[in-house]
């Protein structure tokens, strides 16, 4: 039962993802920029977000992907220890939980700045500018949370990619392919951190990063799915040392 529900919840988790991503462009095209708002020119960024439909819907499915998380990364996990590893999937597994959960907090601050802040926007008067002041505050807290190079959860999809990406390579027990897309996805994000020095360089770097661990959810949950962990030793718990598994 326990790979079963690791397999439905990375199908979801992908499924997610996939249309997080094209929620992202229908907002590039709907609303004349990034599905991000610069508090650098926050007003601007309120009156572009006020009432856009599709981007509220954006945000909440990325603040809902949590949900689907824990069961997947414990598939993961039990897909690829080994007795005697050095631990790299537990740390792994432990990553991308605290990746995850930092991702939340950085959309539950979208969220926020577009269903409170943005939708009553006018941008006039005292009102105005303590509706930027919120909204700065909120976005600030959001991208300290999760952004392409800004971030400290951030550091924790790399630890979670390439922790992930080495154990696979090393122990097999998912698609080797897999390890590759993990590994290549935690240098992108690390090289996007370069922004601090050439700010271009974050989404330059970041979102074929992002692409790549999208790419890496829906290899693995196609694997559970398909029972393609290639090992006797995938389920949630280890047999007696010397006993042999069915």
């Amino acid at each position: 039962m326990g790979i079963q529900l690791a397999a439905a919840s990375g199908v979801a988790l992908a499924v997610m993802l996939v249309a997080g991503f094209a929620a992202d462009i229908a907002i590039v095209l709907t609303t004349g920029g990034p599905p991000v708002l610069d508090p650098a020119k926050i007003g601007s960024e309120l009156l572009r977000a006020k009432g856009s439909t599709v981007w509220m819907v954006e945000a909440w499915l990325y603040t809902l992907m949590i949900i689907a998380v824990p069961a997947f990364i414990l598939g993961v996990y039990a897909a690829l220890r080994r007795e005697g590893d050095p631990g790299l999937p537990g740390l792994g597994a432990i990553a991308a939980l605290i990746f995850w959960l930092f991702h939340t907090i950085h959309n539950l601050g979208f969220v926020t700045v577009l269903q409170v802040v943005a939708t009553g926007y006018t941008g006039a008067g005292a009102e105005g500018s303590a509706a930027d002041a919120v909204a700065r505050a909120l976005l600030g807290f959001a991208n300290a949370a999760f952004g392409f190079g800004t971030s400290v959860g951030g550091v924790f999809l790399i630890g979670s990619m390439a922790c992930l990406g080495v154990a696979t390579l090393q122990n097999g027990g998912l698609p080797r392919w897999t390890g590759y897309a993990a590994l290549a996805a935690a240098a992108l994000a690390l090289i996007a951190y370069l922004q601090v020095i050439v700010p271009a360089l974050g989404p330059i770097f970041g979102i074929p990063g992002w692409l790549l661990h999208i790419a890496w959810v829906i290899g693995v949950a196609v694997a559970l799915v398909r029972g393609r962990t290639m090992s006797t030793s995938h389920r949630f718990g280890y047999a007696p040392a010397g006993v042999t598994t069915p």
